[in-house]
């Protein structure tokens, strides 16, 4: 009977030391962990936001918020600082807290008060057992298994250095209209058929192809826009040879128009895939027209020289496609059309004849009509100081070179 309150003892300590060793479940803090082959960490939620951080495959990040499509996550920059940015949840996947879960011991129905001992004797023919059995089962302490730590997340790989500057090397070939040196061209050759009432053996050839050379340094604001600047340099002339025979000395015309261009570009480039381009310029154009005309009688020769040059504007708008030779080399192919009316070239006429005259005439380059007869005329194209009003001239204006038609070009591109 007096062993019955140190038993009941006993089982109440070790049910509360039961309790006491089961460990409550641990919580890690949420993290996020990179997906895809590299994701971009900018500094604000938007896709136009700067890129402040480019995280490898695999690469693990402790998780702060949720904004919309974006985690705001942490990391750690090149130079060990803790820092935060946006990542998009496309790149990432979240990984959920792990708990830790341990089975509740068995918790053991308590045992009946010990019973109040009688006061009473009890019968001389019966006698008690010194102590009654408890019907308790044994308590039973589950020790729980040594926790392992997670691994420590793997250290951010250091973002390579982002390549913003372009340097493009390009040529190819532009198709374009002429404008008025190719009335002027075509016009003299007539003026002078119908005057001696000779048509020519030989064709008049006309100024239309060029090849182009260029260069272009381009910025990248974002990975879809571009801004920079460029040139193209162009010269082109074209030869004529024709032969009026007539009589028993032929006559013979040469004649040489020239043209060279210096647009600079200053453009717009925007990248809707990594492939696919398109680009707008505004053109500041430098261009020259020269001309040199020959009309030979046997050894008898007259001749005109001019030589002018403008400023003027322009515009280009392009389709490019593009692809990567090496990560910092790119080839790319484009087509472009192009428009640009250049006018009010300036510049100087050098008449001379075989006998040693000589004239010279500063002036504007002007396109009009030289009259054969009162019903027939022909455009002519000549420098003179003031605007033709002489008789036998008629719609006198200023003459203007296009330049508008469609290019193709071809280059490489390196990165920085």
């Amino acid at each position: 009977m007096r062993c019955r309150p140190w038993l009941w003892i006993s089982l109440s300590l070790l049910l509360f030391g039961s309790g006491l060793l089961q460990a409550s479940p641990q919580n890690t803090s949420p993290r996020v962990k990179v997906v895809a082959e590299q994701a971009n960490i900018r500094l604000r939620p938007s896709i136009t936001s700067i890129i402040i951080y480019q995280a490898p495959q695999g690469s693990i990040f402790k998780l702060i918020a949720k904004e919309g499509e974006w985690y705001k996550i942490e990391f750690q920059t090149e130079t060990g600082e803790t820092s935060q940015g946006f990542v998009h949840e496309s790149l990432v996947v979240r990984l959920e807290p792990k708990k830790r879960i341990t089975s509740p011991a068995k918790k053991s129905s308590p045992s009946s008060p010990p019973p109040v001992p009688s006061t009473k004797e009890p019968p001389p023919k019966k006698k008690q057992p010194l102590e009654k059995p408890s019907k308790t089962p044994p308590v039973v302490i589950k020790k729980r298994p040594p926790s392992t730590p997670p691994p420590p997340p793997p250290q951010p790989q250091p973002s390579p250095r982002p390549q913003r500057l372009f340097i493009g090397l390009q040529s190819g070939a532009l198709y374009f209209n002429g404008g008025d040196i190719n009335s002027g061209t075509v016009g003299l050759a007539k003026f002078y058929q119908d005057y001696l009432g000779v048509k020519p053996t030989e064709p008049v050839n006309q100024l239309h192809f060029t090849y182009l050379f260029g260069l272009r340094v381009a910025y990248a604001l974002t990975s879809q826009i571009r801004i920079g600047v460029g040139f193209d340099y162009w010269k082109k002339n074209a030869q004529s040879q024709l032969t009026y025979s007539s009589g028993t000395t032929p006559e013979s015309l040469f004649i040489r128009p020239e043209i060279r261009a210096l647009p600079i570009h200053l453009f717009l480039s925007l990248y809707p895939t990594s492939h696919l381009y398109f680009r707008g310029s505004l053109d500041l154009y430098r261009a020259e027209v020269n001309y040199h005309y020959r009309l030979s009688t046997g050894e008898t020769w007259t001749s005109w020289t001019g030589e002018s040059s403008t400023h003027d504007l322009g515009f280009t708008f392009a389709l490019g496609w593009q692809f990567k030779l090496a990560p910092y080399l790119e080839f790319f192919s484009e087509i472009a059309g192009q428009y640009a009316r250049l006018d009010n070239f300036q510049g100087e006429n050098i008449y001379r004849e075989s006998s040693g005259f000589e004239s010279q005439e500063k002036g504007t380059l002007y396109l009009y009509q030289a009259q054969v007869t009162a019903q027939l005329a022909h455009p002519l194209l000549f420098i003179r100081e003031k605007k033709p009003t002489e008789a036998g001239v008629a719609e006198a204006r200023i003459a203007y070179l296009s330049l508008s038609g469609v290019a193709v070009r071809l280059g490489l591109r390196f990165r920085f």
